[in-house]
């Protein structure tokens, strides 16, 4: 575990604890801004999800819960699912971990009981939403199940929305360690040229050695009869 406080260490990261209502309400205005809405706005697109309208100073309570201890809304479940029709947001967008603060502090998402400067590490959370290998089977196992039972005229499209869910973390890990995938394929396509031109060149040459080579030794004779044409 890290340490708690201001930046003590360049290489070892220190942490800010957090609950997971306070990643819930970073997320939320994170939506906001992806947005381009102002408070009032996105408070107006959440009422017929949540079947009330939150006031400008009841949405700016939400999304300050991110910084402050004594006042942490408790977010519910129907919250969550209507944040998700609203803001058109996977439900697990809003229990991603948030980013370094200003302070450079990574967020320790502690939980109900914890001891003091205890909690979960970011990675642990997005395991927590993606699920573990053992889980990510058990999850495929109970969407099957799922589909099974529903009509056939939705199983297709409700597949089709789970392949491209499938895999999510690992691509993002991927991406993470290579980067933008289409400029390594970009790369990979012009070191592909460079090599094929090397080796046309590499080719081009060899021929020519062994022309030079076959011209060389393929008339020892006249070579021989004009130098000695030459000394006489």
């Amino acid at each position: 575990m890290g340490k708690l406080g201001g930046m003590t260490d360049q290489h070892e990261p220190t942490y800010v604890p957090i609950t997971g209502n306070q990643v819930v309400a970073y997320n939320l205005r994170m939506a906001r801004l992806r947005r381009g809405w102002t408070q009032e706005e996105a408070a107006e697109r959440l009422e017929p999800y949540l079947g009330v309208r939150w006031s400008k100073a009841s949405y700016s309570a939400a999304e300050r819960s991110i910084e402050r201890q004594d006042r942490i809304r408790n977010f519910t479940a129907d919250e969550l699912l209507a944040f998700s029709l609203a803001f058109e947001l996977p439900v697990a967008w809003f229990l991603l971990p948030p980013e370094p603060d200003v302070g450079g502090r990574m967020p320790l998402i502690a939980y109900p009981g914890a001891e003091e400067g205890r909690g979960h590490h970011p990675g642990v959370l997005i395991e927590l939403v993606f699920g573990t290998p053992e889980g990510q089977a058990q999850l495929e196992q109970r969407l099957a199940e799922i589909l099974r039972r529903l009509p056939l005229a939705e199983q297709g499209r409700y597949m089709e929305l789970v392949s491209h869910v499938a895999g999510l973390a690992g691509l993002s890990a991927v991406r993470n360690t290579l980067g933008d995938l289409s400029v390594w394929i970009e790369n990979l396509q012009d070191l592909t040229a460079l090599l094929e031109q090397a080796q046309a060149q590499t080719t081009e040459t060899m021929h020519e050695a062994i022309d030079r080579f076959v011209s060389a030794y393929s008339h020892p004779e006249s070579e021989e009869s004009d130098d000695d044409a030459g000394s006489r």
